[in-house]
């Protein structure tokens, strides 16, 4: 039989006696995060063995996507994930001390997390629902008893065993561990003596947007929300003031309140992630909901799909979207933080040589309106072209690795397919837009008596920039990628012909990337194109009534046994 010190089974005893019925302790594991919340993981471990294999190809995962990241060697354990620094003990094994009467899930609570920074440990909450509430107190015992100035005490809700660095609470149905002021929050949210996370408003919001039983799950909001972008970009967080500029251009360029600029600005009030990683189909799938404030105002019209058509085989990027006028405000806005890219992508391997200082959106929006004046004044208003875009667009990035395109040197050609009530004006203001620039622009008209510019330079094979209209669309394309859209068009090498495409829900409109092909062209390998574990993502995207944006992802994945 297992020994039990003399107090611990007192204050256990204590603990439990203090709940009348068990059933008014919280419901669910945010019943226990005390309401100032900002951060909550939740973990399923109805199947531990299953969990951890899934936990470990999401971080894989994440080290393949990420590759300037610390690298993860090998197989990692529970302790990796959950570690228990909190303790201060010499060695503090989540296996040993945790795992043999945790229950089904765990939850951590973080009361600040800033993700480029981390946390302090003070502000951390390990929540752990125990099978057996007895069995816990036993195998916590020693970590009891290991705490530097100990201060035993019952308080509402369980017992309370305070250390000079964490502290620990055993109630009938959870342990908490944590910084003592957060620990004792929650014994009072989870006793219904003080608000919990779960009564509020946003995480109600969000979790009603999710799935509602997934393998691993993550609310946030405020400064978290707010760090979760520039932090995946970025390997410091240094992305956030970029990110912010340009989302605050496009909001002044766009004149609309737009999902997407909020969350650049770090607006959004509340996020949610649920992720599914079904390892053994080959796929992993992320839900996200974003809830966004009243002011959100983007309408979203049907998208007509046959624009996908024009798609060559060889895409390894395709955005789609509805509305085709506001793709031309993203990339106005983004003119001025063409040379950022580095400071803006450091966690990701697609990333340029040399980078200019970001500007502030002040600069950027100086910088626009010099460029939108000049252009008014040579006769060739943007508006009017803006104009001419009506309904949807797809742009696409095709490969070209060994054969950089002229001048620019390219390893990509770019390829937009946009509708248009006018194809063929279209084509012809934004052939009187680049003479206005000074950049030669010559018409071509073919044996069918069609149109097309082209924008060439002397000694070069192909041009570098061709664009007309063709069936009431309007095409523009970098080298020679017009000729591999028009063969597509006719139904020769389609994208959305490709298992690839299917494979991750061929999202229309949203964003596929082939990440192979992005590899193999910006960082090749010796020895020649090679396919890596994650092989496709695909994005799709709502936004429903009540302001909260839906996303969804997939992506597929080979994974050696």
């Amino acid at each position: 039989m297992k020994r039990w010190s003399l107090p611990l089974i007192l204050f256990a005893l204590c603990a439990t006696s203090l709940f009348p019925a068990q059933g008014q302790a919280a419901a669910t594991l945010a019943g226990w995060a005390p309401a100032d919340t900002q951060a909550l993981l939740q973990v399923n471990l109805a199947n531990r063995t299953v969990t951890l294999n899934k936990l470990n190809v999401g971080l894989f995962i994440g080290s393949y996507l990420q590759p300037m990241r610390p690298p993860v060697d090998g197989v990692q354990p529970f302790d990796a994930f959950f570690p228990l620094d909190m303790l201060d003990l010499e060695s503090a094994s989540f296996a040993q001390l945790v795992l043999p009467w945790l229950g089904d899930s765990l939850a951590l609570a973080y009361r600040t997390l800033d993700l480029p920074d981390g946390v302090n440990p003070d502000d951390v909450l390990l929540i752990l629902p125990a099978s057996d509430s007895f069995e816990a107190a036993a195998a916590l015992s020693g970590a009891v008893a290991g705490q530097d100035l100990l201060r035993p005490e019952v308080s509402p809700g369980g017992a309370l065993y305070v250390g000079d660095q964490s502290a620990i609470a055993l109630t009938p149905s959870v342990v908490l561990i944590g910084g003592e002021a957060l620990v004792r929050a929650a014994l009072a949210a989870g006793a219904g003596e003080a608000p919990s996370l779960a009564e509020a408003a946003d995480y109600q919001a969000i979790t009603a947007a999710l799935p509602a039983q997934p393998d691993v799950s993550l609310f946030m909001r405020g400064a978290s929300a707010a760090s979760a972008l520039p932090a995946l970009l970025s390997l410091n967080g240094e992305a956030a003031p970029l990110l912010a500029s340009y989302g605050s251009v496009l909001a002044s360029q766009s004149g609309i309140a737009l999902p997407a600029s909020l969350l650049l600005q770090g607006e959004a009030e509340a996020l949610g992630v649920a992720l599914d990683l079904a390892v053994s189909r080959s796929l992993v799938s992320a839900e996200i909901a974003l809830l966004m404030p009243d002011e959100i105002s983007e309408v979203v019209p049907d998208f007509r799909e046959d624009l996908l058509h024009a798609v060559p085989r060889s895409a390894m990027l395709v955005y789609s979207t509805a509305n085709a006028a506001l793709l031309t405000d993203k990339a106005l806005a983004a003119l001025p933080f063409a040379s950022s890219g580095p400071s803006l992508l450091s966690a990701l391997p697609l990333q340029p040589s040399t980078a200019a200082p970001p500007p502030s959106s002040e600069d950027a929006r100086f910088a626009l309106s010099g460029l939108l004046s000049a252009l008014d004044v040579s006769g060739a208003s943007w508006d009017a072209l803006r104009g001419g875009f009506s309904g949807s667009a797809v742009l696409a990035l095709l490969p070209r690795p060994n054969n950089p395109l002229p001048v620019t040197l390219s390893l990509a050609d770019v390829l937009l397919i946009a509708e248009s009530g006018d194809a063929e004006g279209l084509a012809a203001s934004f052939g009187h837009l680049l003479t206005a620039l000074q950049l030669p622009v010559e018409p071509v008209t073919a044996d069918d008596g069609s149109v097309r510019y082209q924008m060439t330079v002397e000694g070069a094979d192909e041009p570098l920039l061709q664009f007309g209209a063709q069936d009431g669309l309007f095409l523009l394309g970098t080298g020679q990628v017009l000729d591999e859209a028009q063969r597509a068009l006719a139904g020769d090498n389609r994208l959305i012909d490709q298992p690839r495409w299917d494979a991750v829900g061929a999202p229309a409109p949203g964003l596929y990337l082939d990440v192979d092909r992005l590899y193999n062209t910006f960082l090749p390998t010796a020895g020649g194109s090679v396919a890596g574990p994650v092989n496709e993502i695909g994005f799709t995207g709502s936004l429903t009534d009540d302001g909260v944006v839906q996303l969804s992802a997939v992506v597929a994945v080979t994974l050696s046994n």
